[in-house]
């Protein structure tokens, strides 16, 4: 697996996405740690998404939320509800949190944040809607957690959403 992982890398810094995809979907489906694999898969599906190839990206991603006890929404209806319900949530929780160490968080709320982050990059070109709904499912979790570099990457998303023109308050 570290072979694969490395080749996956040189392909990615020689500007070859799609063979790097199917390298680490590979080395994905030999891993035995959940982490590592969810890593894997992430690695592959952006680099499916970069070779303008996202439908194996797409597969990949939901595989991911599957095993991260979430659901990619199937209709824009959907994930809109979805996506109003977490808003609400973020709106009345606000974005208090009381920091912790990441070995204090358990490892199927890292991997669930991971998940989260990885929908959330993967959805960032070619579905907004769902990239947004994920963004607030990363930074929902990331303030209950307190791990600050989930928190630090959401909020520069949120950020970078509000500056964009985006909805001025949570």
């Amino acid at each position: 697996i570290v072979l694969k992982k490395k080749l996956g890398d040189a392909l990615v810094n020689a500007g070859r996405p799609r063979e790097a995809a199917a390298v680490y979907e590979d080395a994905a489906g030999e891993s035995a740690g959940i982490s590592e694999q969810i890593e894997l898969q992430q690695k592959a599906a952006v680099q499916y998404f970069r070779s303008g190839n996202p439908d194996p990206g797409v597969r990949l991603l939901r595989s991911l939320a599957v095993s991260g006890d979430t659901q990619v929404p199937d209709s824009s209806v959907r994930a809109i509800m979805l996506l109003i319900l977490c808003r609400g949530q973020l709106a009345l929780r606000g974005l208090h949190y009381k920091e912790r160490c990441i070995d204090e968080i358990s490892q199927s709320q890292l991997s669930q944040l991971s998940i989260y982050w990885a929908l959330t990059t993967c959805f960032v070109s070619i579905d907004p809607l769902r990239m947004l709904l994920f963004q607030s499912k990363h930074l929902l979790l990331s303030l209950k957690v307190g791990e600050p570099r989930h928190i630090a990457s959401s909020l520069a998303i949120e950020a970078a959403r509000v500056m964009a023109g985006g909805i001025s308050r949570l």
